[in-house]
């Protein structure tokens, strides 16, 4: 008979070392060799003799639980039974480890340590009514328009007219003036647009500070990473070792943005020194032609395409942050954090702005249908008609002031 000192290490010899030869084997492993029962042996001596482990073998231990008057420890499941109420346990105890850990870094080692199949979503699909199923995914409501606006200095003809300059300069020089030579095919974005919208981030964040002083420490990203995982739902193994376990569903975002800034206050009422997202700039794929869409009559999807553009990216930018700041599924957000996106493709514009007001979507965790997320945002219109020569035709000045009120959101 092993002691439960005994059981706990050897489960944690066969999770944390998933090719250990001396695990009982599956259908398909590889046959048994005399070497492995050696080595099984030798570890199992070590453990009935108390020897010293590596400390992959090692599991931190459980938190201590709340202090009861009992005089007798309360009887709970095994570690390593093959039960309900054992797996249960061994759930709970993951839980309070992660819960009780204070490094950021070491919670989300925790959190994304066990690695199994998910379902990765892409912000930019050509999918027919992706923005559904984004919205289901992340638990989602959308709003047409946007909420408020922050017209702070904005009533002064001479500075709309000196942004707006600034603005037309940037885009004489990328389509006028600059030199393009031929790009290569699904490339032609990064000739013109990527450039556009790269130099109007940078000259509207720099004129803008006059008005909204919180520009002045934020910090301009340039293509970042931008990553985040979660669950959504249950589902049952089909085959495998596994076979018929209850498993959630895993779900991962990968997004790269063309130009994110990032600001050391966070938007609207939250109060925290740490970064967090003001406003992404997105640039659409050169397989986004809106003349094709419209030839095969389907109009309607071109914004589709752009809410769930904006759904997945600001939903993982958002979830980042809050992740970052501590909170998960089993320790939903306290306040809402708030970002904004701009996706363009140089002269389409369309303006959103995200409220993640919860990380509860798993199935352990969500209780309140009411408790969702917010995506607000507006139908995509053009910033000009045409560039003739060194002349701009049909500048939209109601596009220019959405951009610009943008980027006057602060913190107060």
């Amino acid at each position: 008979m092993t002691s439960e000192v005994e059981r706990h290490h050897w489960s944690a010899f066969c999770q944390l070392t998933p090719n250990c030869p001396i695990r009982v084997p599956c259908r398909r492993s590889r046959p048994w060799l005399p070497g492995h029962k050696m080595a099984g042996r030798k570890i199992y001596g070590r453990l009935r003799h108390n020897a010293e482990l590596p400390a992959a073998l090692l599991l931190p231990p459980e938190p201590p639980g709340p202090a009861s008057g009992s005089l007798y420890p309360p009887i709970v499941a095994s570690m390593t039974a093959r039960s309900k109420a054992s797996r249960q346990r061994r759930i709970a105890g993951h839980f309070s480890r992660v819960h009780a850990q204070t490094d950021v870094a070491a919670k989300l080692q925790l959190i994304t340590g066990l690695r199994r199949l998910k379902y990765v979503v892409y912000p930019q699909s050509l999918a027919l009514h992706a923005d559904r199923w984004y919205q289901h995914f992340t638990k989602t409501a959308y709003v047409r328009g946007l909420p408020g606006s922050s017209g702070a200095g904005l009533g002064e003809a001479a500075d709309m007219s000196d942004l707006k300059s600034r603005l037309c300069d940037a885009l004489l020089q990328e389509h006028y003036y600059a030199e393009r030579g031929r790009s290569f095919l699904y490339r032609s974005q990064e000739l013109c647009a990527a450039p556009f919208l790269s130099a109007a981030m940078s000259v509207l964040s720099s004129q803008c500070v006059q008005y909204n002083p919180l520009l002045s420490r934020c910090s301009l990203d340039v293509k970042p990473q931008v990553n985040f995982y979660w669950f959504r739902g249950e589902t049952r193994v089909p085959r495998g070792h596994r076979k018929g376990c209850i498993d959630p569903i895993r779900f991962q975002i990968d997004d790269t943005p063309l130009v994110q800034m990032r600001v050391p206050e966070p938007l609207k009422e939250l109060d925290d020194p740490c970064k967090f997202g003001h406003t992404q700039f997105h640039l659409v794929p050169d397989k986004f032609v809106r003349e094709r869409l419209r030839k095969l009559n389907r109009t309607d999807h071109i914004e589709v395409f752009l809410r769930a553009n904006a759904i997945a990216s600001l939903f993982a930018w958002t979830g980042a942050q809050a992740m970052y700041q501590g909170f998960w599924s089993r320790a939903d957000v306290t306040r809402p954090f708030v970002s904004q996106a701009v996706i363009s493709d140089g002269k389409y514009f369309s303006f959103f702005c995200y409220q993640l007001n919860t990380l509860a979507l798993d199935v352990g965790t969500d209780h309140d249908p009411n408790r969702k997320n917010i995506c607000w945002g507006t139908e995509s219109a053009p910033l000009y008609e045409a560039v003739e020569n060194d002349d701009i035709k049909g500048f939209n000045d109601e596009v220019f002031r959405q951009l610009v009120d943008f980027f006057l959101k602060s913190s107060s």
